[in-house]
């Protein structure tokens, strides 16, 4: 029994230690002004479907690439106003994480979905300088 429990917490702290660490990996490529990408989704805010891809962000524009060739890449410069941040409805849980953030963003008027440990990269590139 006691080796059963070694080894969940084991498993526990091995999945913290990578998590916390490519957080912090991710924040110091930012504060050195070096290219960060972050795992996302982004759709229209009119509707559609959601589109996972990645964000690029080093430049004075980020570029979302998508993961597949059917969909055009969408620059989101900074945003003139601050992006607003909610969590994910229950008709989004079917598309997404259900842990995941939308932020919304202006212009391009479109929604962007992230984990929340790349939510704090996300909103630095977007927001306001």
């Amino acid at each position: 029994m006691i080796e059963i429990l070694a080894g969940v917490l084991a498993c526990a702290l091995t999945g913290w230690w990578l998590a916390t660490r490519r957080a912090r990996r991710t924040a110091a490529a930012r504060a050195a002004g070096l290219r960060v990408d972050i795992s996302c989704a982004v759709r229209p805010r009119d509707g559609g479907s959601w589109r996972r891809g990645r964000l690029t962000a080093g430049g004075p524009v980020a570029t979302w690439q998508p993961a597949s060739g059917r969909v055009q890449p969408v620059q989101l410069p900074a945003q003139t106003t601050p992006p607003v941040v909610r969590s994910a409805s229950a008709r989004e849980w079917m598309a997404l994480n259900p842990s995941c953030r939308i932020v919304e963003c202006d212009s391009p008027a479109v929604s962007v979905a992230v984990l929340p440990q790349d939510l704090d990269a996300l909103l630095a590139v977007l927001s306001p300088a």
